[in-house]
């Protein structure tokens, strides 16, 4: 006979049948099934049972596991689309910050438009923002690419190489740009930003010369 767990139930069961198995085995909310070291509530998003991942929720899940892909629950509901799973999970105090295999963010795997409002929303509804305070980065390096881009070269003469920082508000991300813009970028969220001084002054940057912040209030990086 096979040993039930709340992964198989997960993948095979019904909702009814998980909650009195974890009624009667809490500890095993977290047990891992699969080949790639997935946590039930992570299954539950992958699938989009949005009554799993509910019940999985009421009994303390983990929330930020991640898998062999670096995938949380998070990640995978809003990768493939399931805008009530991203909710409970948003609500719940999921880790918007974590990182996917190819650098991504939950937010930036956004399947739809009604997800990532539910990002923009979440972020405003934390305050999670940039300072402009304390600023001291020179703002005539910097470069107004567009309404809401705002780029940055520095270049170091024994090496002759450059770095470039593209600063988009739209997105909310920053890149980084070693040597010419054809290399492989490095993608991070603005909270993921190394510089807490130099984004708020970027922000400031763009609003002197007309540009768009598309809602960003500065605020300081948690």
């Amino acid at each position: 006979m096979f040993k039930k767990t709340a992964f198989k139930i997960v993948n095979n069961g019904t909702p009814e049948q998980l909650r009195a198995f974890l009624t009667k085995n809490p500890d095993k909310v977290n047990e891992i099934g699969g080949g790639d070291s997935t946590t039930p509530l992570a299954r539950a998003a992958f699938k989009g049972c949005t009554d799993m991942v509910q019940i999985l929720l009421e009994f303390n899940a983990e929330l930020n596991c991640v898998n062999n892909r670096t995938c949380t629950a998070l990640i995978l509901a809003s990768y493939f689309g399931y805008h009530d799973c991203v909710k409970l999970l948003l609500d719940a105090g999921a880790d918007t910050t974590i990182l996917d295999a190819a650098g991504q963010t939950a937010e930036q795997n956004a399947k739809n438009d009604s997800i990532k409002q539910l990002f923009i929303h979440h972020r405003k509804a934390k305050g999670e923002l940039v300072s402009t305070a304390d600023t001291t980065q020179n703002n005539d390096k910097f470069c107004k690419d567009g309404d809401y881009l705002v780029s940055i070269t520095e270049r170091t003469e024994k090496t002759k190489l450059s770095l470039t920082t593209v600063y988009n508000f739209k997105a909310q991300t920053v890149t980084y740009l070693q040597g010419t813009k054809e290399s492989a970028p490095s993608v991070v969220p603005f909270n993921k930003a190394a510089s807490q001084s130099e984004l708020g002054n970027v922000a400031a940057f763009l609003k002197e010369n007309n540009g768009d912040l598309c809602g960003y209030k500065p605020l300081l990086i948690k």
